[in-house]
């Protein structure tokens, strides 16, 4: 049987209430207030219509920023149990304008072709989302990170005990002309879930789903067993990781190449051209009425910041594919001195960054040099220096789940001393260094990836290794496709790293980071005790309870003793131009990326050459 803690991410286990009143196609529009605390189920209102007020963005002015980013995440409020079953156009919340080949900013070439196998935003999720559906999704046209409404399916039913959910589909055809159906999602959940396949994020289902265990009951509705009641299965369901493919097309061992697509979503690809652009056409067959509104997107593959933010400030382009790869500061002022004219947001997506470990190569094989690394960083001045503000923790620091700022800045490694680093922890760290067989230091190598920050963080780290523990780790700056197939090979020592974490729960970040598995414990980093206490943590439904269990947890891992060291947790950001309208970033968990619900507003010259 597969190890059923294997590669789990993105888990929301919230009170088995929750599970028992999920069942409904579409959700209210209404903007999140943080709490730390599970409400009491409530009614929720009808379910919206087209002429719902859209939630509001901020508007940047000069001087003028969004609010600043908690680390806490609100509880999902229970949708109803029972709403009309509704159109596959009467689901959408507004009504917007048809027209426009949008000019958009994608950070590097797709690395792949099916999504199942995909690891990372940038790199091919955001690329083929527009091409699929799942069977449900996050609300992309609210702010609301837990509501959740049909996507191929117009209604779901769950059974008494929360193991059974039943979907309705909507009819909807592949670009081939043949019907998805029943049988195509019990293809997808069974694939999603192969034990002997790559799924690095998709995958991570096995925790709810195995397969076999769901049927076609007939060609529009489908039968789903899960492995325990869990309120996680439907909002992990909601992720663009989880796509729904063609079982007649796939299932004779084709691979999904960029010319080798049969689609249900609201574009089609039509053309690539290496290190310059992805062009995609609006899908008139689309089994949403009305939707997409655009006529199309041409993304302009750009990884130089400066040419991405002079773009944006010209109106070359609009709009980001999922990631813009520019600073925070970057963003910042290119929104003041934008104006009226862009939206921005930031807010703690709870996505943590930090130095990685191959804890299975000398010297970092040894606890004690990882220990005395974690002892060693000065995260104050790291994420002064990086500009986040969030402190790092083995969890989410200031969730519902985990320990306040103020205490987590209390503990070895994570200390200062009349705003130095804590002189106690460098003399702590220098004697676990010596215990190794290394008083004088070692040498060794940072891979730094040239997406987003990662090569600064990597020469912040270097600088405090060497000036600490006389470790000298130059960075190797390398491209996202080089430094992930080394990660992959093993062939690396240490490496800085940020990613994303989609939903805000103990088990995403066990699952991701500290399991086998987890698609970022690289060097598949294993700890027995860990491990019970994560399989104890995904059992228990008691909401104070499980904080305790997660607490017991973070103090065996505080001491570094992973494949990691937290510096921090990374507040993100989206912006876009006013004349793209419904848009709604919602945390990091890319619910938008089909852009099938944005239009633009505006009128707009015809876009021209690469930017």
């Amino acid at each position: 049987m597969l190890r059923w803690l294997l590669g789990s991410r993105n888990l929301v286990f919230l009170p088995l209430i929750l599970v028992l009143v999920l069942g409904a196609a579409c959700g209210e529009d209404a903007t999140p207030t943080p709490t730390t605390t599970q409400p009491a189920p409530t009614a929720t209102s009808p379910a919206p219509t087209a002429t719902s007020p859209a939630p509001t963005a901020t508007t940047a002015a000069p001087g003028v920023t969004s609010p600043a980013p908690t680390a806490t995440r609100p509880a999902p409020t229970p949708l109803p149990t029972a709403t009309p079953v509704p159109s596959a156009s009467m689901m959408f919340e507004r009504e917007g304008k048809r027209g426009m080949v949008v000019p958009m900013h994608a950070p590097r070439n797709p690395t792949g072709f099916n999504i199942w196998e995909c690891g990372s935003t940038s790199g091919c999720l955001s690329s083929n989302s527009v091409l699929y559906n799942g069977i449900v999704e996050l609300n992309p046209e609210t702010l609301d990170e837990f509501d959740i409404r049909g996507d191929l399916a117009r209604e779901w039913r769950v059974s008494a005990d929360g193991l059974t959910w039943t979907f309705f589909l909507f009819d909807a055809n592949w670009s081939d002309g043949v019907p998805v159906t029943a049988a195509d999602v019990v293809f997808s959940l069974d694939g999603i879930v192969d034990p002997d396949a790559r799924r690095p994020r998709a995958g991570q289902l096995r925790v709810y789903y195995e397969q076999g265990n769901a049927k076609a009951i007939d060609d529009h509705t489908v039968e789903v067993k899960t492995r325990i009641p869990a309120a996680g299965f439907l909002p992990f369901l909601g992720l663009d990781y989880e796509k729904v493919y063609p079982k007649h097309y796939l299932e004779g061992g084709l691979e999904l190449t960029e010319d080798n697509q049969v689609t249900s979503g609201p574009f089609r690809f039509t053309k690539s051209i290496k290190d310059v652009s992805l062009e995609y056409e609006r899908n008139d067959g689309y089994f949403k009425e009305g939707r997409p509104y655009f006529d199309g997107m041409k993304w302009f593959i750009i990884s130089d910041r400066g040419t991405i933010a002079a773009a944006f400030k010209t109106e070359k382009i609009l709009l980001c594919s999922g990631v813009c790869n520019l600073r925070k500061s970057q963003a910042r002022q290119l929104v003041e001195d934008m104006g009226e004219k862009m939206s921005y947001w930031e807010n703690s997506g709870g996505s943590p960054s930090g130095l990685m470990f191959n804890t299975k190569k000398a010297p970092f094989d040894d606890e004690r040099v990882r220990k005395a690394v974690n002892l060693a960083l000065y995260r104050q001045e790291f994420n002064k220096i990086l500009d986040e503000p969030i402190l790092g923790s083995p969890f989410l620091t200031g969730s519902w789940f985990y320990l306040s700022e103020e205490e987590q800045s209390k503990i070895p490694g994570y200390r200062e001393l009349n705003g130095e680093k804590h002189p106690d922890d460098i003399a702590a760290a220098k004697k676990l260094l010596a215990d190794a067989g290394f008083p004088n230091g070692f040498d060794s190598e940072i891979i730094g990836e040239t997406i987003s920050n990662f090569a600064d963080m990597a020469q912040v780290f270097s600088d405090q290794l060497k000036r600490y523990l006389n470790i000298n780790a130059p960075v190797k700056k390398q491209d996202t496709a080089t430094a992930r197939s080394r990660l992959d090979s093993g062939d690396w020592e240490l490496a800085s790293f940020a990613t994303g974490i989609l939903s805000i729960d103990p088990d995403a970040y066990l699952q991701s980071l500290y399991l086998m598995g987890g698609e970022r414990n690289y060097s598949d980093w294993d700890d027995p005790q860990v491990g019970a206490m994560a399989k104890q943590i995904a059992g228990e439904l008691d909401r104070d309870k499980r904080k305790a269990l997660t607490l017991e947890a973070g103090k065996l891992l505080e001491d570094g003793r992973s494949g990691w060291s937290i510096m921090n947790y990374r507040t993100g950001a989206d912006w876009v131009n006013n004349k793209i309208k419904n848009f709604h970033p919602v945390g990091s968990s890319g619910a938008y990326l089909k852009f099938e619900h944005v239009w633009f507003e505006n009128n707009y010259t015809v876009i021209g050459d690469r930017p």
